[in-house]
């Protein structure tokens, strides 16, 4: 009797957790992680940065589980990227200051440096027009506090393993559509596409390996496609970061001066594009 009782309280202790709880925690905890970054009082940019971060991540766990979760899952999403849209122009300034002064060489450091100095004054500004509208961002943090509670209020018990597999294909196929009509003809916006949707395959296979989706070995193999996604994500990444840069030089360069820097951007973008 007392055997028997042992080994059902260790069957029960080592089975798996249900799938839709564990991405309920996952989902969790990426809201807290918002409302950290939004909260960051020293280095708000870095703080703006992890924000939108945790909000990718979100979105991308609730797209996974999305045709389990139905239309309630669905005003939460739209909240959260329209939170992200209203914090990507403070993140494109501070961006643009990191990759301007990545491209300053002995050869022309000069040129660089000063038109990093201007993106940094720019992106102060920036910030503090923000602040001055929303102070500490509290505004945003309470609409966060709201979404948690909305997340939590989701039916997470509907998700299914079968359905997160299907989910994932079809990421994996957008990916596919969207590299195959960047390499046809790259423009800004298809770039941009290409790169939200590797990025969006990366955090779904990280959310599936971190909800312990699947046997050991399967995990094992998730760990390496969220390394590969990663890559390339980096690589389309840096590639995005120098077309925001090209963007936003004429709000801080006279004309002659982005002859210059243009010339260098493209012979930047140039390489990337030579790089598999």
């Amino acid at each position: 009797m007392t055997t028997d009782s042992n080994h059902a309280a260790s069957s029960t202790d080592t089975a798996p957790r249900p799938v839709g709880e564990a991405l309920a925690e996952l989902a969790a905890a990426r809201c807290r992680m918002i409302a950290r970054g939004l909260s960051r009082k020293k280095d708000r940019h870095d703080g703006v940065h992890r924000a939108r971060k945790a909000i990718r991540s979100l979105r991308a766990i609730l797209a996974l589980a999305g045709d389990e979760l139905g239309d309630e899952a669905i005003p939460i999403d739209r909240s959260l990227q329209r939170l992200a849209r209203g914090l990507s122009t403070l993140r494109d300034a501070h961006v643009a200051v990191a990759t301007a002064q990545s491209l300053a060489t002995p050869d022309d450091e000069q040129p660089w440096l000063d038109v990093t100095a201007r993106l940094h004054a720019r992106s102060e500004r920036l910030l503090a027009d923000a602040l001055a509208c929303d102070p500490a961002f509290s505004t945003r943090r309470a609409g966060v506090a709201r979404l948690a509670k909305a997340l939590a209020a989701l039916p997470w018990r509907r998700v299914r393993r079968k359905a997160l597999y299907s989910a994932l294909a079809q990421s994996e196929l957008r990916v596919a559509k969207a590299e195959r009509k960047a390499k046809e003809r790259m423009t800004a916006s298809r770039l941009h596409r290409w790169r939200r949707r590797v990025r969006r395959l990366r955090m779904q296979v990280d959310a599936m390996r971190r909800a312990e989706v699947g046997h050991e070995s399967l995990r094992a193999m998730q760990g390496k496609r969220v390394r590969q996604l990663k890559a390339r994500t980096d690589l389309l990444g840096r590639r995005q970061d120098l077309e925001v840069l090209r963007r936003l030089l004429p709000q801080v360069c006279s004309a002659a001066e982005r002859a210059t820097l243009n010339a260098r951007l493209r012979e930047e973008i140039a390489d990337l594009d030579c790089t598999d």
